[in-house]
């Protein structure tokens, strides 16, 4: 994961006192709400890191056909991650 609980939980704050402070969404209980979306966040990063690492293995088992072809790593790696995201219904 990209982020640090700590960094997770200031933006789940942010994000949801920024809603209620623009009226678009209102929470008897902030806290619980704030968590929640923390929550959210955390278990999106974490289907990211499982389709990152994934992709990384996916070309770590082909890496001896794709040696001599003229790819570059990143871009495959992209294309890997981003096919896998798709068949998960996942957005990058």
């Amino acid at each position: 994961m990209r982020l640090p609980p700590p960094l997770i939980e200031l933006v789940a704050r942010r994000v949801v006192m920024g809603l209620v402070d623009k009226g678009v969404i209102s929470s008897d209980h902030l806290e619980r709400t704030i968590d929640k979306v923390a929550h959210l966040i955390t278990a999106d990063l974490k289907i990211e890191d499982e389709i990152t690492e994934e992709a990384r293995q996916i070309l770590l088992d082909h890496q001896d056909e794709l040696k001599g072809q003229d790819m570059e790593y990143h871009r495959l790696f992209s294309k890997v991650k981003s096919e896998l995201a798709a068949k998960r219904g996942y957005v990058i």
